[in-house]
């Protein structure tokens, strides 16, 4: 997935699940980390930049809350590189 294919992707989720597409994102400014310096063919702290680049995301999962035909509704979307798939829980 692509920078626009991933930053559309969940805004046109948002959009159509939440009414008016009125919603409150958590945790925006939410960053990947690497407490383990975990490192195989190269370091995590590489691979999450090249995600962040590549996506143009902070983070693979972006969560809301906000109101769906009438319901408050929480929502996560996490998106997999590996799998070039969204998940919505």
């Amino acid at each position: 997935m692509t920078i626009t294919t991933c930053a559309l992707a969940v805004r046109s989720i948002f959009q159509i699940l939440f009414d008016n597409n009125e919603f409150k994102e958590l945790d925006a400014n939410m960053v990947s980390k690497d407490p383990l310096s975990f490192v195989d063919t190269k370091s995590y702290d590489k691979r999450l930049e090249e995600a962040t680049n590549k996506t143009g995301l902070k983070d693979a999962v972006r969560t809301a809350v906000g109101n769906s035909k009438g319901r408050l509704l929480s929502l996560a979307v996490w998106i997999s590189l590996s799998l070039a798939a969204l998940w919505v829980v």
